[in-house]
């Protein structure tokens, strides 16, 4: 195949895939067909969409029953794909998720805990790692210039998986800070975490828990009305809702 066949999902099968730029370009038109998925080797190559997808959220309930190698490239086959090597070698594997800001890193990560939690025997324990793992992303993401739900934080996940059965039985989060500056003085254009904003929007909506009395008690303005929540000149994020972000972690809080 040449670098201009660009239904071609396997970069390493093509004729100039050791040239970079052409890789680049070959990319990009996969991108305006709207083909954001493709394989070098192992790797999985994601570029953002930009945009909501149909049917990525959650994987097909069939999908663990597919042949890996016949599934085209996507984050739910890498989990499948690794799930599988490590059932079959008897031995950890290893996931790593890297990119630039707003490359999708936080919604990659989320589509492989997924799959693993959809597994049969995964659902208690998978939807509570589910959920402590969007509970990090509510408490410790915000807008910035490039990404509208950046993760301030670097993380790493270890998912047990019990050696016989194979059903995941437990996990752990190391996270380390990495925009401690930010509470402080957020960049112009960008947002200080969303957490404060979901609050204050859940307390003027009325949806926040805890009660009309103990909601009155903290007696909460506006963000508008706080320097380190209005001081970049942004308080509101197109098409984010922070009403519907604070329900979603309340349900994660819950489940946890």
């Amino acid at each position: 195949a040449s670098i201009t066949d660009a239904t071609e999902d396997q970069l390493d099968q093509l004729r100039d895939s050791s040239d970079g730029d052409a890789v680049v370009q070959h990319l990009a038109e996969r991108y305006h067909r709207g083909m954001f998925y493709a394989a070098l080797g192992e790797a999985l190559i994601v570029v953002n969409p930009f945009t909501p997808l149909p049917n990525v959220t959650h994987p097909g309930t069939g999908f663990a029953n597919w042949a890996a190698d016949a599934i085209r490239p996507h984050p739910f086959a890498t989990a499948d794909r690794t799930f599988r090597a490590m059932r079959s070698e008897r031995r950890a594997r290893t996931v790593v998720i890297n990119g630039v800001s707003g490359s999708g890193k936080s919604f990659v990560c989320r589509q492989m805990l997924d799959q693993w939690a959809s597994l049969p025997g995964n659902f208690t324990v998978g939807a509570r790692l589910v959920h402590a793992n969007r509970l990090l992303d509510q408490l410790c993401n915000a807008k910035t210039v490039r990404n509208d739900d950046g993760s301030r934080i670097s993380k790493v996940i270890h998912a047990h998986f019990d050696r016989a059965t194979g059903h995941l039985v437990g996990g752990q989060f190391v996270t380390m800070q990495l925009d401690q500056a930010r509470l402080l003085a957020p960049p112009t254009s960008d947002r200080n975490y969303h957490i404060f904003y979901q609050l204050l929007a859940a307390a003027e909506a009325g949806t926040l828990p805890g009660g009309t009395e103990f909601v009155a008690s903290l007696e909460l303005r506006q963000a508008s009305d706080y320097r380190l929540l209005a001081g970049s000149g942004c308080v509101v994020v197109p098409g984010l809702d922070d009403t519907v972000e604070q329900a979603e972690l309340s349900s994660a809080l819950l489940a946890v």
